[in-house]
């Protein structure tokens, strides 16, 4: 049975190093097999990985889009934080712009509350 307790995700950031990298985060249930429904979650880009430092607009990043799977349901903090529906896959994929020499961190919060973090995204011009 699916509870928001095992529910987990993978989040993979495909380049690390351009100023719009693409990251997704795949949901998974119960036996470690990608979901066949939506999920809603909430999700926040920081400047470190312990997220404890939130990015600024138009100074750490600048944009936050859903690339092509799944959609951003409302932004609480422009390009910073939000909630957002992946596909009934499970799937979303998002695209965050990177401001020259900063670091971003998209961090996602699981149904339990619990945190999922992509790498460190570093953008160096």
């Amino acid at each position: 049975m699916l509870t928001r307790d095992n529910v987990t995700c993978t989040v993979t950031v495909a380049d690390n190093t351009t100023a719009t990298p693409d990251v997704s985060v795949q949901f998974y249930g119960g036996a470690e097999e990608a979901l066949a429904q939506p999920v809603v979650f909430h999700y926040f880009l920081t400047t470190d990985a312990t997220a404890q430092v939130l990015c600024t607009d138009s100074t750490d990043t600048s944009d936050i889009t859903i690339k092509t799977n799944g959609a951003i349901l409302v932004e609480d903090v422009a390009d910073v934080m939000g909630v957002a529906i992946t596909e009934a896959t499970g799937l979303a994929d998002f695209t965050v712009t990177v401001v020259t020499t900063k670091q971003a961190v998209l961090n996602i919060v699981l149904p339990n509350g619990k945190l999922v973090q992509s790498d460190v995204m570093t953008y160096t011009a």
